[in-house]
């Protein structure tokens, strides 16, 4: 292809990029060029792309499934794997005891906000995705098969966000009543968005709204590189009409 139109996440999302252009192994010295439309957009959508998040709540639906198929004996692997995950991360609440609030009627609520990695939950979801992934390989008529499949695919966007972990990061965690979710949360996409920006012999950001241009240089990854110009509008001023309907 000489020219590909797509979605930004074809090229800048760690799990949809497109892999036959941009992994090293797979490249063969192409020279690309990034025409971005509507730039301004891609800050949002960028903290979305390299942010992830698990709750309790999803492991206690999948433990629950595999409860009412099996029951609750050591055999039930699906089962055990979810409850040492969802005890992980009640033990998780403890940590932040002294930020939970109750609600009226009883409810706890409250947060955490660390800027770590949570290496702890990443060594706890890696056993569990070994354990599951050798279940899955023996498990193609399950019922559940489809249920565990896609809760590794969660944890594979979650390990994907996690290799990306630095110091734009936090980790939040939020304590809703019974579900405690844990969140990597991407507050600045500069440094990974300059990272994609090095596969190209050059990108250009256009928009009608990139003002402050010096913001945009460096949350888009340019930085000290980047070059900026602006034109005025070619479109005639009179034929501008504002029409107001009382």
């Amino acid at each position: 292809c000489d020219v590909i139109i797509c979605d930004y996440n074809y090229v800048f999302s760690p799990i949809a990029y497109l892999r036959r252009y941009f992994d090293d192994d797979m490249r063969k010295n192409e020279k690309y060029v990034f025409l971005v439309d509507e730039a301004h957009n891609l800050p949002k959508r960028a903290r979305d792309m390299y942010s992830a998040k698990i709750s309790r709540s999803d492991f206690a639906d999948l433990g629950e499934k595999a409860l009412e198929a099996y029951g609750g004996d050591d055999r039930n692997i699906i089962y055990r794997m979810c409850n040492e995950v969802i005890s992980f991360l009640d033990a998780e609440k403890e940590k932040y005891s002294e930020n939970l609030r109750y609600t009226a009627d009883g409810k706890i609520y409250g947060y955490g906000l660390v800027k770590e990695k949570p290496e702890d939950l990443c060594e706890k979801l890696r056993k569990f995705q070994e354990k599951c992934d050798s279940w899955l390989r023996h498990a193609k008529e399950n019922y559940l098969y489809s249920r565990v499949d896609s809760m590794l695919f969660s944890l594979y966007e979650f390990f994907a966000v996690a290799q990306k972990y630095s110091d734009g990061y936090v980790t939040f965690v939020n304590i809703s009543d019974d579900d405690v979710s844990v969140q990597l949360y991407c507050l600045d996409p500069s440094s990974l968005l300059s990272d994609v920006l090095d596969l190209s012999s050059a990108s250009v950001f256009f928009s009608a709204t990139l003002t402050p241009t010096d913001y945009f240089a460096d949350v888009l990854g340019g930085g000290e590189r980047a070059v900026s110009v602006s034109f005025p509008s070619p479109f005639p001023p009179e034929n501008l009409c504002v029409a107001a309907v009382d």
